[in-house]
């Protein structure tokens, strides 16, 4: 069952959604300042670095406002935002993964299994 306060909210997404297409960045804004945390949160462990995961949100804040005057309004726009983010990041790993990066985590395995000599120092 719906609440009201779900309804207000909604409501409001709506009209939020509605001034960002007119080219409201304020509008922009107080969108994404509601999913930041959660979109944060995909990215980070997507990504697994503090780095690349603001380059990725900042990259899709782009690329969602951009697209903001396709946006159907079919699907809510926070899973709207939260798909752009995944193809962001994805998109990331890809070209990481061409270009031959390791993360450093995966770096840090020695291949002759012996332990790392500065572990002991």
């Amino acid at each position: 069952m719906t609440t009201k306060y779900e309804t207000d909210i909604a409501a409001e997404e709506r009209e939020l959604v509605a001034r960002a297409r007119d080219g409201d960045v304020d509008a922009f804004y107080s969108l994404i300042i509601r999913n930041d945390r959660g979109l944060r949160g995909l990215a980070f462990r997507l990504l697994g670095d503090r780095d690349a995961m603001d380059d990725a949100l900042q990259e899709s804040y782009l690329k969602a406002f951009r697209a903001l005057p396709r946006f159907s309004g079919d699907a809510a726009f926070k899973s709207w935002l939260y798909r752009i983010v995944y193809n962001t990041c994805l998109d990331e790993l890809r070209r990481n993964r061409k270009m031959g990066i390791v993360p450093i985590e995966s770096a840090s395995d020695r291949p002759d299994g012996r332990a790392d000599p500065g572990d002991r120092a």
